[in-house]
């Protein structure tokens, strides 16, 4: 089924699903048992539905750059030449003892040695050849990425620098706003003020493992099974979905700060299990104006399941949804993004909603990706096994760029 099938689809239960509130709420009245259990199954479907969409656009969006990719190199015979050599080298190092000897000539062509156990790969456009842009096909580092993109979700909207090392990298902060000018009269000497307030933020490079992938050795012998994407994908989504725990929830101790731990109190929720209209406008007016242009939402599915169902003076919804691929959900016109490391229970003192601008936290990520190849450890199941490495810190730069609210 189409996104855009997907879509309506979505629009049609969502639909139905607030049929049977405003009915009920017509008859100033709760949900039936009856009610209850379709208005369960509708909300169930439409999630359902939802995540679809998210897996079919990220689908989309690998399948585009590979078109692209592949329009690119049957336009220029050379590109294509090229591509065909990059492929037959890395299949030679897949598997170097049932290497070909095209293969292994690709390989020298490549400057790939097949005996080794490493692989840098690296930069995503691959246009450094200067610096071995030609050794891993460039379908394998887009796999990576946007299948890393997909499960840390944060890093679309946080700051991503990527470095040569991980040696310490410090960010210097200044804060001056508790300083203003004043006027003087004429021959009056200049007093002086207190000094701006200078810190720093040291970014410094966890490393993580994808741990291992499997792959029979009959797999890796079947020309037609497209392995840079195969394993890119997996690899990618292993490290992405450790990561998106980190980014979120992370203490900052041992592992990356989240932007839950960054965040500061904007409103305290009056009560424990629920949320008004009035509170979300309380944390929207607690973050500082100056960071409100690129302030947007974040939350657990289960809670925008809570905050659907707002509405304003006029009985309005105030959850817009969205229908156009690519483009979230919003609240008061504010991108919704969901994110499901954050909690999802509204329970004592749970910080439920988050709300600010997330390019102040920042993701360093240091060095080349490299991926490993263990030929012997798994050869009683005759299988070869890859892995992935990468070392990666995140931190937010203030507490007063991103507010939380929090229940009672």
């Amino acid at each position: 089924m189409q996104t855009r099938e997907l879509r309506e689809q979505r629009a049609k239960l969502y639909e139905q699903a607030k049929e049977l509130l405003e009915k009920a709420e017509g008859a100033d009245r709760d949900l039936t048992s009856e009610e209850r259990t379709t208005y369960d199954r509708l909300e169930k479907e439409q999630l359902s539905v939802k995540e679809r969409i998210d897996r079919q656009e990220s689908s989309d969006s690998i399948g585009r750059e590979l078109a692209q990719t592949q329009g690119r190199q049957s336009e220029i015979v050379q590109v294509a030449d090229r591509s065909d050599d990059v492929n037959r080298a890395f299949r030679a190092w897949l598997s170097p003892q049932d290497a070909t000897s095209d293969q292994l000539e690709a390989a020298e062509r490549m400057g790939i040695n097949p005996a080794s156990r490493e692989l840098e790969m690296r930069a995503l456009d691959g246009t450094d050849t200067s610096a071995g842009g030609y050794s891993v096909p460039d379908e394998m580092m887009r796999a990576f990425w946007d299948a890393q993109l997909f499960f840390a979700n944060i890093r679309p909207k946080a700051t991503v620098w990527r470095t040569a090392t991980g040696a310490d990298l410090p960010i210097p902060t200044v804060d001056d706003t508790g300083n203003t000018g004043v006027i003087i009269g004429q021959n009056t000497a200049v007093t002086t003020t207190a000094d701006p307030v200078f810190g720093q933020v040291t970014l410094g490079a966890f490393k993580y493992s994808s741990k291992a992938v499997l792959v029979p050795v009959e797999l890796l012998q079947d020309s037609f099974i497209n392995l840079p994407v195969y394993l890119g994908s997996k690899l990618g989504e292993r490290i992405g979905r450790i990561q998106a725990t980190h980014f979120a929830t992370g203490t900052g101790t041992g592992e990356p700060q989240g932007v839950v731990d960054v965040s500061s109190v904007g409103k305290t929720a009056a009560v424990t299990n629920a949320i008004t209209f009035d509170e979300i406008i309380d944390l929207t007016h607690s973050l500082d104006i100056a960071y409100r242009p690129r302030a947007e939402f974040m939350m657990h599915d289960t809670i925008a399941s809570v905050l659907r169902k707002l509405k304003d003076s006029n009985d309005q919804y105030l959850w817009q949804m969205s229908l156009q691929a690519g483009q979230p959900d919003r609240l008061f016109g504010i991108p919704v993004n969901i994110n499901n490391n954050m909690e999802s229970v509204l329970d004592t003192a749970n910080i439920v909603v988050l709300y600010g601008d997330f390019s102040t936290y920042y993701i360093r990520d240091a060095g080349d990706v490299i991926l490993a190849r263990a030929n012997e450890r798994w050869i009683d199941t005759h299988q070869v096994g890859f892995l992935a490495f990468q070392r990666t810190d995140a931190k937010g730069i203030s507490t007063s760029t991103i507010k939380h609210l929090i229940t009672a």
